[in-house]
């Protein structure tokens, strides 16, 4: 009995208890980590801490959020399908277009409509039924060097006409584009 209240003993402290490692390195760095060094130094130091159980908690929960919650079909048209970097050409005038969509909801669009000519949309974005609603906050444009950018609301949809794996055809502004996942 003595011997299992010490081991459970044993067990607890270690649970709560940690060393820290210490030294400094070649160029004077001084470094801290849970595991000794690999290269041979002189200078370690052992720095005994308490572990706070709270912690490891909140830091066991911020992973759990960080993995992606499901693994979302490749040809169901969802928010989760949609995050991601897409990357096409118009159907009739063939320019290039990349867009971006973020998980926390903001986008990116940039037109290439010649050599020396680009269009920059930025904003935040949804998904309604089979339209990307996008809410423009800002618009920059390229024409021929010169820059011209600034602050706008604009309400515009994107309609997603047809979907696959990694393809979509999205009708902007009047104009069609296939566009690829990367």
């Amino acid at each position: 009995m003595r011997l299992f209240i010490t081991l459970l003993i044993a067990l607890f402290t270690t649970q709560l208890s940690a060393e820290i490692y210490s030294w400094k390195d070649e160029n004077g760095v001084t470094h801290f980590s849970e595991t000794k060094p690999t290269k041979p130094t002189n200078d370690i130091k052992t720095i005994s801490v308490e572990k706070d159980p709270e912690s490891e908690i909140v830091a066991e929960k911020a992973a759990e959020k960080a993995k992606p919650a499901v693994t979302v079909a490749n040809d169901k048209l969802s928010k989760p399908f949609l995050i991601s970097r897409w990357v096409g050409y118009s159907k009739s005038t063939k320019k290039q277009q990349e867009w971006i969509f973020k998980d926390d909801g903001f986008f990116s669009i940039k037109q290439t409509l010649n050599e020396k000519s680009d269009l920059l949309y930025t904003g935040q974005w949804e998904l309604e039924y089979e339209d990307i609603l996008l809410s423009i906050a800002f618009k920059a444009e390229t024409n021929n060097g010169e820059k011209s950018s600034g602050f706008v609301s604009i309400q515009n949809s994107a309609e997603v006409y047809e979907y696959e794996k990694n393809r979509i055809l999205v009708n902007f502004n009047e104009e069609e584009f296939w566009l690829e996942r990367h």
